[in-house]
C-alpha cells in the first residue's frame, strides 16, 4: 500500500485498494492494525519524552486522549517516572475546571482546590409514589444473588462522579463469569462490540486477581488477570 504525500487531505477512497479496506472494527485484522498503529504513537511519544526527562518525577496527565488505558498504563510502567496520575475529568468537563482553576490562581494566587469525584448529582430515595413502581429494603445478599444468576443490574448511590468514568455510584452492574455478559451490556449501552468493560472490586484484593501494584480507582489503567480461570 502507497501512502499518500499529502497527508493533509487524505481521503479513503486513497486506501480502497489496501487488503484493510472497509473491513469493520470487529475483524482480526483490524484489532491487530489498530493495536500496531496506537503502539506506534505511542513509542513516538515516549522516545521524544525520554529526550527530555532526566530525573524520576511525577507525570500528571489530561486531555480526552488520557481516557486511552493502555497508554496510560505504558506511562505508569516506563520507568521515567516516579508516579503517574490521571485526573478522573480529562474529558471536556475537566476542561472547564481547569477554567475555573486558572481564573482562581489568576484572582487569588492559589490553584489549589478541595475535590472529590464522587461531587455530582446526588440520588435522592424520597420518591415513593413512582405508579406501578415496585421497591423494596436494600438487601444485598438479593443483589449478589441476581448477579451470579446472570442478571443486569443499575445502581444509584449518593452522588454521581465527576469526569466520563461511571465508578460505582452511577453503574451498570454485571457478573463477568459468561463472554456473552460483554455483549449484552454494549447492547444495552447502544456502543461497538468490541467496547471494554471495566472490573471492580476491593483494593486489599487486587493484588491477588491483577498484575497491578498501584491503586486505580478511576478506571484509567489495564492490567492482566493472573487467574487463567477468570
Amino acid at each position: 500500500m502507497c501512502i499518500p504525500l499529502d497527508h493533509q487531505n487524505l481521503c479513503k477512497t486513497q486506501f480502497s485498494q489496501s487488503h484493510l479496506y472497509n473491513i469493520g472494527v470487529d475483524s482480526d485484522a483490524f484489532k491487530q492494525f489498530a493495536g500496531h498503529f496506537t503502539d506506534a504513537i505511542f513509542k513516538k511519544f515516549y522516545r521524544e519524552v525520554k529526550k527530555y526527562v532526566k530525573q524520576k518525577l511525577p507525570l500528571l496527565i489530561s486531555g480526552g486522549c488520557d481516557l486511552n488505558c493502555d497508554w496510560n498504563s505504558k506511562w505508569l510502567n516506563c520507568g521515567l517516572f516516579d508516579d503517574t496520575f490521571i485526573s478522573p475529568c480529562v474529558n471536556d468537563s475537566g476542561s472547564a475546571i481547569g477554567t475555573a482553576i486558572d481564573a482562581q490562581y489568576y484572582f487569588t494566587g492559589n490553584a489549589k482546590i478541595d475535590w472529590d469525584v464522587y461531587c455530582g448529582q446526588n440520588f435522592n430515595d424520597d420518591i415513593i409514589d413512582i405508579y406501578g413502581l415496585k421497591y423494596e429494603k436494600l438487601n444485598y445478599y438479593n443483589i449478589a444473588s441476581a448477579l451470579a444468576s446472570g442478571d443486569i443490574i443499575g445502581w444509584a448511590n449518593g452522588e454521581a462522579e465527576l469526569g466520563p468514568r461511571a465508578l460505582g455510584n452511577r453503574s451498570i452492574l454485571a457478573a463477568p463469569f459468561n463472554k456473552a455478559t460483554l455483549t449484552r451490556l454494549n447492547t444495552l449501552k447502544n456502543r461497538g462490540s468490541f467496547r471494554p468493560i471495566a472490573p471492580i472490586c476491593l483494593q486489599s484484593d487486587a493484588p491477588d486477581i491483577f498484575d497491578i501494584n498501584n491503586p486505580s480507582p478511576y478506571m484509567l489503567f489495564f492490567a492482566h488477570v493472573l487467574d487463567k480461570n477468570l
